[in-house]
C-alpha cells in the first residue's frame, strides 16, 4: 500500500469515535477508496458508522496527529503496515484484526508455519519460569518461532529460552514502540531485534500501557499462534484474556501436568469456563512441533 493510503487510515485512526473496529468495518465494505479520507468519511456515514462528518476542524488536527506520527516513525526507523498490503501477516487477517501495525524487525517471522504463544505468569515459581524458558527453546530448536508479551515473568523466560538457542521471538507490545513496556525490559527488546525476531504494536510510537490495552495486545498473541503453550498462572491473571481468543480462534492449548498440579487454580477457572486444553508430557509437546 502507498504512503497516501497509509496517511489516510492513520489520519482516520485519529478522528475521535471512530476507531479501529468502526474503520475495519468501513474497509470490509470493499466500496471504499483507501487513499480518499472524504471517502472513508462518507462511506461512514452511508453505513452509519457515524453519525455525521466530522468538522474540518477535527479532521485538520487528526490530520496533524498522523503527520507527528509519521515523522516520528520516520526517524526511528518505525514501520507501518495496513490490513490492506498484501504482505499484511495473514495470521492478523481476521475479523478483529488491527487496521494498522507498527514494527520494528522482521515481520515477516510471523508467516512462519511454526508460530507459537508462551505464555503464563507474570511471577511464576521456578517450575513455571524453567517450563516457560524450556518450551521456547525447543520451539526455536525445531524452527519455530516464540510469540509472547514481552512482560516480566513467564513471558521474558519465553523469549529468553528462544534467544539462548538464537532462535526468533516475535514481541506483541501494550504500548507503542518509543514506550517499551515493561520499561526492564529495553534491553531484552533489543536482543530480539538483534536476533532477527520482531516487535509489534497496534499504537503509535509514544502510545502509553493502558489495562485495556494489554487485554487488545493478548488477542494478537493468540491470533498470531497456530498453539499456545501456557505455563502456570492464577485465577485472575492476564493470561486467561490470551488463552480465551485462542478458544475463541480454535487455537490448541498445551501445558504439562507438573504445572496443573502445582499451580491449579488458574487452570479450574479454564475448566469452569469450558476452555479446553490438553495435559501433555514435556516430550509430547516438543514432538508436536513437528507436526504444525
Amino acid at each position: 500500500m502507498d504512503d497516501c493510503a497509509i496517511n489516510s487510515l492513520l489520519t482516520m485512526m485519529e478522528i475521535p469515535g471512530l476507531g479501529r473496529k468502526r474503520l475495519k468495518k468501513v474497509l470490509n465494505s470493499g466500496q471504499e477508496n483507501a487513499e480518499s479520507i472524504n471517502n472513508l468519511l462518507d462511506r461512514a456515514c452511508e453505513m452509519g458508522i457515524i453519525k455525521a462528518m466530522p468538522s474540518e476542524q477535527t479532521v485538520k488536527k487528526a490530520e496533524d496527529l498522523a503527520s507527528t506520527i509519521a515523522s516520528q516513525n520516520a526517524r526511528y526507523g518505525i514501520k507501518m503496515m495496513s490490513c490492506l498490503n498484501h504482505n499484511f501477516p495473514k495470521c492478523l487477517l481476521y475479523e478483529d484484526g488491527p487496521v494498522l501495525i507498527y514494527y520494528l524487525g522482521d515481520i515477516s517471522c510471523l508467516d512462519l508455519k511454526k508460530c507459537v504463544a508462551v505464555i503464563g505468569s507474570r511471577d511464576p515459581d521456578q517450575l513455571g519460569s524453567r517450563f516457560a524458558y524450556n518450551a521456547a527453546k525447543e520451539i526455536a530448536l525445531n524452527g519455530g518461532v516464540t510469540v509472547s508479551g514481552l512482560a516480566i515473568g513467564c513471558d521474558t523466560a519465553g523469549h529468553r529460552g528462544a534467544l539462548s538457542v538464537k532462535g526468533k521471538t516475535v514481541a506483541f507490545l501494550p504500548s507503542g514502540l518509543l514506550n517499551i513496556y515493561p520499561s526492564v525490559n529495553q534491553t531484552l527488546a533489543h536482543e530480539i531485534l538483534d536476533s532477527g525476531g520482531c516487535l509489534i504494536s497496534e499504537y503509535s510510537p509514544k502510545t502509553e500501557a493502558h489495562a485495556y490495552r494489554f487485554v487488545e495486545r493478548d488477542r494478537l498473541q493468540a491470533a498470531a499462534s497456530q498453539m499456545i503453550v501456557t505455563s502456570s498462572f492464577a485465577h485472575n491473571s492476564g493470561t486467561l484474556h490470551t488463552l480465551k481468543f485462542a478458544d475463541a480462534l480454535s487455537r490448541p492449548i498445551y501445558t504439562i501436568e507438573e504445572i496443573v498440579r502445582g499451580n491449579p487454580t488458574g487452570f479450574r477457572t479454564l475448566n469452569s469456563l469450558g476452555i479446553a486444553y490438553s495435559v501433555k508430557k514435556f516430550q509430547e509437546i516438543v514432538d508436536l512441533l513437528t507436526h504444525l
